[in-house]
């Protein structure tokens, strides 16, 4: 028995540890040179990570509130590193990065104003949406395009562009309705002192 319990608790941080993993990577990829292969094993090795730390935490039940921030925050470092960096060199114009990041802005704007507002129920409503899956797929797919076949780069970009727009519009429409559902917070006046 205590094996297995032992075994859990590795399993259990594994996720954290292949998040944490992905911000190292994340800092790496702008070191690396241009054009040099290590770049792809760099962006397969984060898109592999994110991938199986999801399904780890998944299908053992091991996901957590710190996890679930500590994967988001890797994730958006990792794409807003490679982005700025491939930015950085001119393979792409800082409108086309900031268009890319769209939904990545979004959330961090959600967040900041849950944090600001300390209205993390409102924040927590906001759950994985399809359209954050496709959207993180095509970056990935964007990056993997401009480091291994740049000429097909403009339709990587336009298609990635056109998926993060909607899935802004997407977050933004949940965040609306969640402000509106969440309960109203009661202000009491103040007691007057005799």
């Amino acid at each position: 028995m205590p094996e297995v319990v032992a075994t859990s608790r590795l399993v259990a941080v594994v996720p954290n540890l292949l998040s944490i993993l992905r911000i190292g990577l994340a800092v790496i990829f702008p070191l690396t040179p241009a054009g040099h292969g290590i770049r792809v094993v760099v962006v397969v090795a984060g898109g592999a990570s994110d991938w199986i730390d999801g399904q780890i935490a998944r299908r053992y039940a091991v996901t957590t509130t710190l996890g679930g921030l500590l994967d988001a925050f890797a994730d958006k470092l990792f794409v807003f590193m490679v982005i700025a960096t491939l930015t950085w060199e001119g393979q792409l114009q800082l409108w086309q990065a900031a268009m890319v990041l769209a939904r990545d802005f979004a959330v961090a704007f959600v967040a900041a104003y849950a944090a600001v507002q300390q209205d993390w129920p409102t924040f927590r409503q906001m759950r994985p949406r399809p359209l954050g899956k496709v959207t993180t797929f095509a970056q990935f797919a964007l990056i993997l395009i401009a480091l291994i076949w740049p000429a097909l780069l403009p339709i990587a970009i336009t298609g990635t562009i056109g998926v993060s727009v909607l899935t802004t519009g997407d977050y933004l429409i949940q965040f609306t309705r969640a402000l509106k559902e969440r309960p109203q917070r009661r202000v009491e006046a103040p007691s007057k002192s005799r």
